[in-house]
């Protein structure tokens, strides 16, 4: 090719110096009496910079909130995306080793050269969309049903229900065509994923002043809920074709099945009192309570506490002749722990596995049989991560506000 002065611009082939981005929303909105509503539609499409590339997404929301009465309203917020990730873009691994005197084709000018260099350490770029077929189609649902209730004496409720559903469908193929393929004879994989996901908020507030006395408390009640089903199928060498590719798997002679699901728990109380007299000392003080299912037994809750203080000092009457220069003034202090449940779902499980084991009986004769064993031990101790945190400040603001500032230890 050196010779012949054929040459390679393999920054052409990988991508493209122009992509176009698609985005058209149509909404109708407005309100009549009570009621306010907002929907739209909305269809995506990015193209990537890498040729093949890119994504497309169709989407719908709808947000209604409906006054019934003075006291009480009620609304729902929700969105549904449909996205499709199922493009496949040029390999970009090799574009900064390939030679521009390198061949995309053989000598047929039809069939893809897997190593254009000769070098076996560097793949055509093309060659994986050229052989590969995929879709993945991922479809969320996110909702959220609220009512609103005003009570007399100060006192509101909050009640939200959100729940939200994400169906996944993975397909993918590798021909047995592909140069790379060899006793693989062709690949094919479906995995089908549904999440389901639920939290229920309840929330009590109070908010009252009496003189100098200030009141605003609130109470949460939350629950929640995940759950996973994921099936998930491979298959390989292929007989006689893999030409219905993933449409075909059950065409392939090691098929391989699993499936992965998951469920968990949660809930949580907490009770926060905010209180403030004179405009003057501030205090608020927090205590909240946490389960989640995948802690041990002993220890599926834990508590964890919160107190803030704050001072005024500037409404002080001793501070009063320094009033001219010192214009605010507050110290606060704060304490708080919080929790960390980052943890698998059964970890504080015994975990078993399966294996071949060989048997060998009094004969000499081996036999190889399935067993079952533990590989991880349960731990019914196993509890919250607990941090905690403290704080000091000061907040000031001097000559008639021109300088303000805060400093903070914590």
């Amino acid at each position: 090719n050196y010779l012949a002065g054929r040459l390679v611009d393999w920054r052409d082939v990988i991508y493209q110096d122009v992509a176009l981005r698609q985005d058209y929303t149509v909404s109708v909105a407005g309100k009549k009496d009570e009621m306010s509503y907002y929907s739209s539609i909305n269809y995506l499409k990015n193209e990537s910079n890498v040729r093949g590339g890119g994504y497309s997404a169709i989407r719908a929301r709808i947000n209604l909130e409906n006054k019934i009465q003075s006291f009480l309203t009620y609304g729902v917020n929700a969105q549904f995306t449909s996205r499709d990730e199922g493009y496949t873009g040029n390999d970009t691994g090799y574009y900064s080793s390939l030679s521009p005197y390198g061949s995309i084709y053989e000598e047929d000018g039809t069939t893809l050269k897997y190593y254009p260099t000769g070098n076996n350490n560097q793949i055509n770029p093309l060659v994986t969309p050229a052989y590969t077929a995929k879709r993945n189609d991922i479809e969320n649902l996110n909702a959220s049903i609220y009512m609103k209730i005003n009570l007399p004496l100060g006192f509101s409720i909050q009640t939200t229900y959100s729940p939200r559903f994400e169906w996944t469908n993975y397909l993918y193929q590798k021909s047995a065509d592909h140069p790379s393929a060899g006793s693989q004879n062709g690949r094919a994989e479906r995995k089908q994923t549904k999440d389901f996901y639920w939290q229920w908020d309840n929330m009590l507030k109070w908010n009252k002043v009496f003189g100098k006395h200030s009141f605003d408390f609130t109470f949460l009640a939350n629950w929640e809920k995940f759950q996973r089903w994921q099936d998930e199928m491979t298959n390989e060498d292929f007989q006689p074709t893999d030409d219905l590719g993933y449409g075909g798997i059950g065409f392939g002679t090691t098929p391989k099945i699993e499936s992965n699901d998951i469920y968990r728990t949660g809930d949580a109380y907490m009770g926060r009192l905010h209180y403030v007299y004179d405009q003057r000392y501030l205090i608020t003080a927090t205590v909240r309570r946490d389960g989640y299912s995948a802690f041990g037994l002993a220890n599926p809750r834990a508590t964890f506490p919160a107190v803030a203080l704050g001072w005024v000092f500037t409404s002080e009457k001793f501070m009063e002749p320094a009033s001219s220069w010192l214009n605010y003034g507050k110290l606060r202090f704060s304490w708080g722990q919080n929790g960390n449940r980052d943890i698998g779902q059964y970890d504080a499980l015994a975990k078993l596995n399966s294996g071949l084991h060989p048997y060998i009986d009094q004969n000499g004769n081996i036999y190889v049989t399935s067993q079952i064993y533990v590989d991880r031990m349960a731990n019914k101790g196993l509890k919250w991560e607990r941090t905690s945190s403290y704080n000091i400040g000061l907040d000031f603001s001097l000559f008639n506000d021109r300088l303000r500032g805060s400093m903070e230890t914590y």
